[in-house]
């Protein structure tokens, strides 16, 4: 399961508490994203997590089929 991290780790990162998400699945429309999201979508431990990518279309299309009401979606292309 998610582990509590400290305040902050020995480089200064916020910990958990201080993030908008536990995790950002980038890439989730692609085969592996796919799979990762069906996987996520049953995980009990996953409460704060969005899936991330360049389409907000199939972004939504994909939330739909998928999300229980703890997914987010991100849109954001790997250079921003």
């Amino acid at each position: 399961g998610f582990r509590e991290p400290e305040e902050k780790d020995n480089m200064g990162t916020l910990s958990r508490r201080n993030r908008e998400f536990d995790l950002i699945l980038f890439g989730a429309t692609g085969n592996a994203g796919r799979a990762m999201v069906e996987y996520l979508s049953k995980c009990p431990e996953a409460t704060s997590w969005a899936i991330a990518g360049r389409n907000k279309s199939k972004l939504e299309a994909l939330k739909e089929k998928y999300d229980d009401g703890s997914c987010a979606v991100v849109v954001a292309d790997c250079k921003d």
